[in-house]
């Protein structure tokens, strides 16, 4: 047997080595055969562009003097290159200049051929190259060279062969030697001892282990596994005792399970108890973790020395967290000296030692994908090492607890469920808000009745159908991401989407989905839509006065900032005006400074039409109300703007006779269109085109009204003034109503006339719009309110005073201005009055006291630090009631002419005033005393 083995190993080791001799032949004649195969074509091309490249070199001189015999004599030494065949010499126009032919069967073009890459024809490689001198093109070489065939291009690799093979078969018979030796010798040996053992079948005889190589180590191992022989008879046997009994164990435990879910107590103490006997230890119990895993609590324990059951003992995660900790890591522990063991050893206090537990085996109770408790196995004795079967069976067994929870989880969420049934089929019909369900590829299930009553549709409309046909096409995409995005396991925010109404219009629901499963699978989706139609536009009109809101409140905002402004400019132009006027009265017609007080008052006026716009934009200006036809108003202003502006614009109006009057300031309103007609003349200024006024008669009801937090329902004249100019963009449309901001050019507006349109809208309780697109145009739109019939009539513009002579009429004069007074008492003392100034009110009213029948007028100032006009007018009025008293500002607030009459006020001064104005308010106030105190409920409060 042992001539069998050996012969058999040296047969197999020389077949190895043959075969590797043969393999390391061919594959170094293949890597020849390779290289050459590969690298042929290629180094043929290279030395053949090699010789031509070497010939354009050396070939210059003969090309740029066109001499044939020269290049002929150096295209000669390509005699000695026996590869190349034929060459030629081309000059730039094509011509021949010189050739070279090996032979007469080898061809030169006549003519330079046509650039192309070098390349192999056949067995012939053809280049062609340039000639160059300084960087010019002066000709270029032709050249064709031969390849040569297989014998010579293998023949250099001949004794490279040779001796390759000389060394592989050195090499393979030195092989053969060693391995006899160092293998086979020692096989023999080993072989002879193993025959002896298999024929006397005496396991106590041992292999020699002499040698120290691999034949040595299979003798040891040889030995070694004698012993592992006999250790194993010995373990096999207590193994197939503890198998009989394990799979008892396991029979019984398949068929204990739950037919009510009220068994589950009983079921669970059988559990323990055939585990108990299957083990073969006297503690099995089964331990579960409460919600907030922070203990565990005891759902059965078997003693099986007492044959009792014990339940509801408690461990803490604060008592024992190590041991929670390895619970928890999915893993079973075998502790065979539990006092000892790392994940054990918590327990070695009071637990372990007061029991007499030695040993634990504990393995984790998995229920749907996490631990929920532990069946623990309890030792009583000393230490005891876990078989792999009883681990193994630990596990199986805790597997089986987790299938009795499972089952009475079953059951009771089986009960729930029908319950929950028959709730959800009452909640589902009952709903307010729209409920379906989805299959997975997009079709409709169910649809409750609230679907019905929101759109109109039948329920047949649902039924069967792909949800996008319900759908307006451009919320499908939505729709379609955020239900792939719960069957993917997301949850989506709550989204809405818009359905088309049998009626033809739009509702809009928002809706919540989430996933229908089954057996941990999604199966499909439910949807719960509410219709927010009424919601969202309820939103969009609240976002919308809120809008509105905040540009009032800024316009509101920047008119008191511009107010006040104003108020401290026209006592300023009061002085300037004053002071210019006096000056002027007392020069003569020919002095020569009495131009340059004509400019200055001339500068002054202007100064003084700013303020009177910037009041307008404010809406703090005086006002004389009246029934306006705005159509009348449109047209004569047209006939003054025609003149002004470019005949490239063609003017066309609209405007009705029948139209009903707006009560409202006829200045101000021409004020209106000739700032807006002359904003759309420069938006068409370069390249012309068409303006448009359009007046109609428009009625706004209350949801409209409520839609504009300006506007009161009624009848309104609707003025329209539209262009196809430049246009504005967004940013431009939401400042073009802010005071100074101008998209002009330096020196061609201030920015205040839009500003100035705003306020006088707002003033007169109408609204203005925009509508513009860059490039298209722009529209403004403003709503005026329509005058009742019985209106008021316009207040009639105040008489020209022609010559006043004052009679010493002592005159109270009350400003903060000392300017002010100082022009004011001038004006007064040159046309014949007594007047005396006070810039402290508390003073003015100390010299009303002294004597109060002294004074014949007050002319007071209505924005003072300590004291307001009206204020003062009151406490002058306690001391005399009958006392006429003229009210003079700038800037008034509400405060108007026709509001300080009914007050009580002889007369209302704006400034900055002029002495023709200054001197008819005096008049007037002298005539009008006696107007008499008012009520203390109809001042004005103190701010």
């Amino acid at each position: 047997m042992s001539r069998v083995v050996l012969d058999s190993v040296q047969a197999r080791l020389a077949r190895l080595i043959l075969i590797a001799v043969l393999l390391a032949m061919v594959v170094t004649v293949a890597t020849v055969a390779l290289f050459e195969v590969t690298t042929f074509r290629p180094r043929v091309l290279d030395n053949a562009k090699i010789q031509a490249d070497l010939i354009a070199e050396i070939i210059v001189p003969a090309l740029e003097f066109n001499d044939p015999e020269t290049a002929g004599k150096l295209l000669s030494v390509l005699r000695h290159e026996s590869m190349v065949e034929a060459a030629g010499v081309y000059q730039t126009d094509g011509t021949l200049l010189a050739r070279y032919q090996r032979s007469d069967d080898q061809t030169v073009p006549p003519v330079a051929p046509a650039d192309r890459l070098d390349q192999l024809v056949g067995h012939k490689a053809i280049v062609s190259v340039q000639v160059k001198s300084e960087g010019a093109t002066i000709g270029r070489v032709w050249l064709q060279a031969g390849t040569p065939g297989w014998k010579a291009r293998f023949q250099p690799y001949a004794v490279l062969l040779a001796v390759v093979a000389v060394v592989v078969v050195g090499l393979s018979v030195l092989i053969a030697i060693t391995a006899r030796r160092q293998i086979t010798g020692p096989l023999q040996a080993l072989a002879k001892t193993v025959g002896r053992i298999g024929s006397s079948r005496d396991l106590g005889l041992r292999v020699p282990e002499n040698d120290r190589g691999e034949v040595g180590d299979l003798g040891r191992s040889f030995n070694s596994l004698l012993d592992s022989i006999n250790q194993r008879d010995r373990l096999m046997s207590e193994r197939d005792a503890r198998l009989v009994r394990h799979n008892a164990g396991l029979a019984r435990l398949a068929h204990l399970d739950l037919d009510d879910v009220t068994h589950y107590d009983t079921v669970l103490k059988e559990v323990t108890e055939l585990v108990a006997a299957c083990q073969q230890v006297d503690r099995v119990g089964v331990w579960l973790f409460d919600e907030a895993h922070s203990a565990m609590v005891c759902g059965g324990l078997f003693v099986q020395s007492a044959h009792h059951h014990e339940r509801g003992q408690r461990l803490t995660r604060a008592e024992f967290p190590h041991y929670f900790q390895a619970i928890e890591s999915d893993r079973t522990i075998g502790a065979a000296d539990a006092i000892h063991h790392p994940d054990t050893r918590e327990f070695a206090g009071n637990y372990l030692p007061a029991l007499g537990i030695g040993a634990m085996l504990d393995s984790p109770i998995r229920w749907r994908g996490q631990v929920i408790g532990v069946l623990c196995h309890e030792h009583v004795g000393g230490v005891r090492e876990w078989h792999p079967d009883e681990i193994a069976l630990s596990e199986v067994c805790a597997e089986r607890v987790a299938h009795l929870l499972e089952r009475r989880e079953s059951m009771l969420a089986e009960a729930a469920r029908r319950e929950s049934e028959t709730r959800f089929r009452d909640f589902i019909s009952q709903a307010q808000d729209a409920i379906f369900t989805l299959t997975l590829d997009g079709r409709i299930q169910s649809v409750n009745d609230a679907a019905r009553r929101i759109t109109g549709w039948d329920l047949n409309t649902w039924i069967g159908h792909r949800f996008q046909r319900v759908l307006l096409p451009e919320d499908v995409a939505l729709a379609e991401g955020r239900f792939a995005e719960v069957v993917q396991g997301g949850v989506p925010p709550s989204f809405e989407l818009r359905i088309r109404t049998r009626q033809g219009g739009l509702v809009t629901l928002e809706f919540v989905v989430s996933p229908q499963r089954e057996g941990g699978k999604v199966v499909g989706l439910l949807g719960i839509g509410r219709d927010v139609t009424e919601r969202n536009q309820a939103a969009d009109a609240r976002a919308k006065l809120e809008e509105q809101l905040r540009h009032s409140q800024k316009m509101e905002a920047i008119g008191t900032m511009a107010g006040g402004i104003a108020h401290d400019f026209n006592n300023l132009l009061t002085a300037i005006i004053g002071n210019a006027q006096l000056a002027e009265f007392d020069l003569g017609p020919q002095h020569p400074a009495r131009g340059f007080l004509l400019q200055t008052l001339i500068a002054s006026h202007r100064a003084k039409d700013l303020v009177q716009q910037i009041l307008a934009f404010s809406r703090r200006q005086d006002q004389r109300l009246g029934p306006v036809s705005l159509a009348q108003v449109v047209d004569e202003s047209l006939k003054l703007l025609r003149p002004v502006i470019a005949s490239t614009i063609r003017i066309e109006s609209r405007l009705p006779a029948h139209l009903p009057p707006v009560l409202a300031d006829a200045t101000q309103l021409q004020q209106i269109v000739v700032n807006l007609a002359t904003n759309a003349a420069h938006a068409m200024e370069e390249n012309g085109g068409r303006l448009e006024l359009v007046l109609d008669e428009v009625e706004i009801g209350p949801q409209a009204a409520a839609a504009h937090s300006e506007l009161k329902p009624g009848r309104f004249v609707r003025f329209v003034v539209a262009d196809n100019g430049v246009g504005m963009s967004a940013a431009v449309r939401e400042k073009i109503f802010d005071p100074f901001f101008t998209t002009k050019g330096k020196d061609k507006g201030t920015g205040l006339g839009l500003a100035v349109v705003h306020g006088i809208v707002k003033q007169h309780g109408g609204m203005i719009s925009v509508a513009s697109t860059p490039g298209l145009g722009s529209k403004f739109e403003i709503l005026l309110p329509a005058a009742s019939p019985a209106g008021p009539a316009a207040t009639a513009p105040g008489l020209p005073v022609a010559q006043v002579v004052g009679r010493g009429e002592p005159i109270l004069v009350l400003d903060d201005e000392e300017q002010v007074i100082c022009v004011a008492t001038a004006v007064l003392e040159r046309y014949g009055f007594r007047p005396q100034g006070f810039q402290d009110p508390h003073l003015a009213l100390a010299a009303l006291r002294d004597r109060p029948d002294h004074w014949r007028l007050v002319i007071t100032d209505q924005l003072m630090p300590d004291m307001k006009g009206t204020r003062f007018a009151a406490e002058a009025w306690i001391i005399r009631p009958d006392l006429p008293v003229l009210l003079a500002t700038g800037y008034a607030g509400n405060l108007d002419g026709e509001a300080s009459e009914r007050l009580g006020f002889a007369g209302f001064l704006a400034k900055p005033f002029t002495k023709d104005s200054l001197l008819a308010a005096v008049v007037l106030g002298l005539q009008g005393r006696g107007a008499g105190a008012p009520r203390c409920e109809e001042m004005p409060p103190e701010k």
